[in-house]
């Protein structure tokens, strides 16, 4: 099977938006030890019973030395503990998966293929971070992140530092947008910075949820279901 490479840049980013639908256990937990403030334990308990998430997104990336921004929009759909597919339709078709193992590159006529690995250290951080995240590794979370919450009444933000100066060559800081409208926790908007100053903005729109307790089987469509792997038998249940 042909490995496809992906940036570096583009990894960090999507690996990161991932780490976020899939921590809300670990990072729950992980706030118990800095945080025991009930509302930021009312968020992550709202985000936690969130399975599905099917919805548009838009993307703007300011980078240094260009004096226009990049923008591009597209679908995404989050599967708890499965992974996230994003796909790109304006400018131009670019679509890909994460898992929890793997990177897959989707081509506009449906072939997918497994994106080769980044033996970088950088990124070797970053993945021990992500499978930390879904693991409940909680001492190597808090090793890895500063976290900082400010909540109002019907919004809240996380900020994400990196403590690793590793890792601080290459990202500088995540930031977290979301509402807690009717106490049912959203995401709504992630801003990173790069170590070297570009800046990207994903906001996450028109959003469908599927709780905990409906069968993903009642509301994943077999055509949604083939974007999380590239087995011909994983989506038999949806058929």
């Amino acid at each position: 099977m042909i490995k496809r490479k992906i940036s570096t840049g583009c990894l960090i980013f999507y690996t990161l938006v991932l780490c976020l639908g899939l921590c809300g256990k670990s990072f729950a937990d992980a706030s118990k030890h800095s945080n025991t403030d009930a509302a930021v334990q009312s968020i992550i308990e709202s985000l936690k019973q969130r399975v599905l998430v099917t919805g548009d997104f838009q993307q703007e990336k300011t980078l240094s030395g260009l004096a226009y921004t990049l923008k591009s929009s597209g679908h995404f759909i989050f599967w708890q503990k499965q992974g996230l597919y994003l796909k790109a339709e304006k400018p131009f078709f670019n679509a890909f998966t994460i898992t929890q193992d793997q990177l897959i590159t989707w081509q506009a006529d449906g072939r997918g293929d497994i994106a080769a690995e980044h033996q970088g250290i950088v990124q070797r951080e970053i993945n021990k971070t992500l499978f930390a995240i879904l693991s409940a590794d909680i001492a190597l979370i808090e090793s890895r992140f500063e976290a900082r919450w400010l909540i109002n009444k019907e919004t809240w933000q996380l900020i994400l530092t990196p403590k690793l100066a590793v890792m601080l060559e290459s990202l500088q800081q995540v930031v977290i947008d979301g509402s807690n409208a009717a106490a049912k926790a959203e995401l709504q908007m992630v801003q990173l910075t790069a170590g070297n100053g570009d800046h990207t903005r994903i906001e996450f729109l028109n959003q469908s949820v599927a709780s905990r307790g409906v069968p993903v089987k009642e509301v994943l469509k077999a055509e949604q279901c083939r974007w999380f792997s590239l087995d011909d038998n994983f989506c038999d249940f949806a058929q």
